[in-house]
């Protein structure tokens, strides 16, 4: 089974990104202060995290608000990991595909195939019509910048103007949901929508 993506066809999302780094601050007898990075691996000293905020109006559809729902019910909580596009459409589809490992886009340089790198490694290929898609890992992105190679075969059909996203691995950060109606006219959900990335080994396709 391959691990879920986010509902992309909701458009009332927002996504915060926060950066943190672990520093130790060290004061000296004579007051001279010295600054050290934390130890570890890089990937453990950079937290990134993103939230999802939800904001909807009163003329928009409520059925979305249920459709996150149903996707965090889903995931038990904070218990499954998915994969969470990056809402920016990072670049398009401009050859139609249905079968392989190839896939032409408008531009390919958004991407990187390091795995050590993470971010810009995994993708989500997203049928704009179907609202539905796929994550896959970007292995090779061959010279001309408009082709990238992927570790598996797209299972879905995609045309020109489908949207690849670079893809977060993430889960939510807490166990509840609930919603809070501001005023009559908007409101938001919850926050139970803090997003952690953590090691994208750990993802079986």
């Amino acid at each position: 089974m391959t691990t879920p993506i986010f509902p992309r066809e909701v458009d009332f999302v927002d996504v915060r990104e926060v950066s943190s780094f672990q520093s130790n601050v060290h004061v000296g007898s004579n007051g001279v202060e010295r600054r050290t990075k934390g130890l570890g691996p890089a990937s453990d000293i950079s937290s990134n995290r993103r939230s999802l905020v939800y904001t909807m109006n009163a003329d928009d559809n409520v059925t979305d608000v249920d459709t996150v729902k149903a996707f965090f019910e889903a995931r038990d909580g904070m218990y499954e990991a998915f994969f969470m596009p990056s809402f920016k459409i990072d670049t398009t589809i401009t050859a139609s595909v249905s079968s392989g490992t190839t896939l032409t886009v408008a531009d390919s340089s958004v991407f990187q195939a390091s795995i050590d790198n993470g971010y810009g490694n995994w993708i989500v290929v997203w049928d704009v019509d179907n609202d539905s898609g796929e994550a896959r890992r970007v292995t090779a992105i061959p010279g001309g910048g408009v082709t990238v190679t992927i570790n598996q075969a797209i299972t879905g059909s995609y045309v020109s103007g489908d949207y690849v996203e670079i893809a977060i691995l993430g889960r939510f950060s807490d166990n509840a949901w609930g919603r809070v109606t501001h005023d009559t006219t908007v409101w938001t959900p919850d926050p139970v929508s803090v997003l952690e990335v953590f090691e994208y080994g750990s993802v079986v396709l």
